[in-house]
C-alpha cells in the first residue's frame, strides 16, 4: 500500500484519492508501530518472569 501512495505522489498532481491513500498508509503505519510497542513490552514483561 506505500508503494502504491509513493507512486501515485510521483506520477501525478496530488489529489484527494491520493490525499486519502496517504492518510490510509500513515493511520496503517501508525497501528503498526503501536502493535510492535505492545508486543515488545509482552515480551519484556515474559522475559521478567514472575514479579
Amino acid at each position: 500500500m506505500l508503494e502504491r501512495a509513493v507512486m501515485a505522489a510521483m506520477t501525478k498532481p496530488p489529489d484527494i484519492d491520493t490525499a486519502r491513500l496517504t492518510l490510509a498508509v500513515l493511520d496503517q503505519q501508525r497501528a503498526l508501530d503501536r502493535t510492535r510497542a505492545r508486543t515488545a513490552r509482552i515480551i519484556d514483561l515474559l522475559r521478567r518472569g514472575p514479579a
